[in-house]
């Protein structure tokens, strides 16, 4: 009997040395995606922001493995830039330190599906993106792909490794086992195919976890892909 297959792609602890870091020369510095004069102040809107944000996660969303990138949430500066592999970021203490409120995104690569492949259009978050995300307590976690944009925000009275032992990892095992059941059903009943409900597996499980915690979720698709 087939079921769906948990699959991962995620941000992890570990030491690597890989880290490419962009950096403008001695006399400037980055604001957004240009290099300023260092003694000008940098000020960018949040449309600004966001753009630049977009037009980073662009550069990184269809790349075969896995680029991890953490930017200051004022001036858009990029702090960290960490690539992977096809399923993972190895990070170490040195980068969760900046990553502390740091707007961080990275690629969920497209692991050989073909474009009528559901999957093909990129996976939400696991459990272990959003535990890296509360112990480094980051302002905002992002994975993108080639479909979608996906965010995840702290509550507001914000998050740490504590709040992710006890509350946010028992609640996502929860509802992982609730969205598993779920699917297996709804496969073996004909309603869904099982790239569909691979591809929907982290989504559904981390908008619930996110609605009972008051965490802020999105998934908004990519269009023109």
């Amino acid at each position: 009997m087939k079921t769906i297959t948990r699959l991962k792609t995620y941000l992890e602890i570990r030491k690597d040395t890989s880290n490419l870091k962009p950096k403008c020369s001695n006399k400037s510095k980055q604001c957004g995606g240009a290099c300023i004069p260092r003694n000008h102040k940098c000020k960018l809107s949040s449309q600004q922001l966001n753009k630049f944000v977009e037009q980073v996660e662009n550069k990184i969303k269809d790349l075969p493995n896995e680029r991890a990138i953490a930017l200051n949430p004022i001036t858009g500066r990029i702090l960290v830039s960490k690539r992977g592999d096809s399923t993972s970021v190895y990070l170490s203490p040195s980068d969760l330190q900046q990553m502390q409120g740091a707007i961080v995104t990275h690629n969920h690569p497209n692991l050989g599906w073909s474009k009528t492949d559901a999957r093909s259009k990129g996976l939400s978050f696991s459990s272990s993106d959003v535990e890296v995300a509360c112990r480094a307590n980051m302002g905002e976690i992002k994975a993108v792909s080639s479909g979608y944009r996906h965010s995840l925000k702290p509550p507001s009275t914000g998050w740490n490794g504590e709040y992710w032992q006890r509350q946010v990892q028992p609640t996502y095992k929860k509802y992982e086992k609730q969205v598993y059941k779920e699917s297996v059903t709804n496969i073996l009943l004909g309603k869904t195919r099982i790239d569909q409900a691979e591809a929907n597996y982290h989504h559904e499980v981390i908008k619930r976890t996110a609605n009972q915690l008051g965490m802020t979720y999105s998934r908004k698709e990519i269009h023109g892909n």
